[in-house]
């Protein structure tokens, strides 16, 4: 298990090495909720990549140890619970997909949040003589 992390540690670290100017900014209620959504866009492929190697490793497991029965009984239980894990994550997100077509909720059309008004110095009213 730890070779299969280090493994998916350096394959994916281009991917958080080359993430950092991409993120929007975070300085307004809007900007962190863009950012949670910018994470989530990025979380969610690496979910899924997680799901398929969990669901290769299994495989894996069972074909190829198939004379260790505690090995395949360990890779039986990896491809269940892989294919468990893509069916959930693929259908919420088709759901999500569903949902957003349905009721047309675009990201361009979330109204921004109101601004804080601030008080300039009076100014001086020009008198005539």
């Amino acid at each position: 298990m730890k070779l299969l992390l280090s493994i998916l540690t350096l394959a994916l670290t281009p991917v958080f090495a080359f993430a950092q100017g991409a993120a929007p900014v975070t300085r307004t209620v809007d900007g962190f909720l863009n950012y949670l959504i910018y994470i989530a866009g990025r979380a969610l492929p690496l979910l899924i990549l997680a799901a398929v190697v969990l669901l290769l490793f299994g495989i894996v497991n069972t074909f190829f140890f198939q004379s260790d029965g505690e090995k395949r009984k360990e890779g039986k239980s990896f491809i269940i619970w892989g294919i468990v894990a893509l069916f959930v994550m693929v259908s919420v997100w088709g759901l999500v997909n569903i949902l957003r077509s349905t009721f047309q909720l675009d990201n361009n059309n979330i109204p921004s949040a109101p601004t804080i008004p601030v008080q300039n110095a009076p100014m001086a009213v020009p008198t005539t003589n």
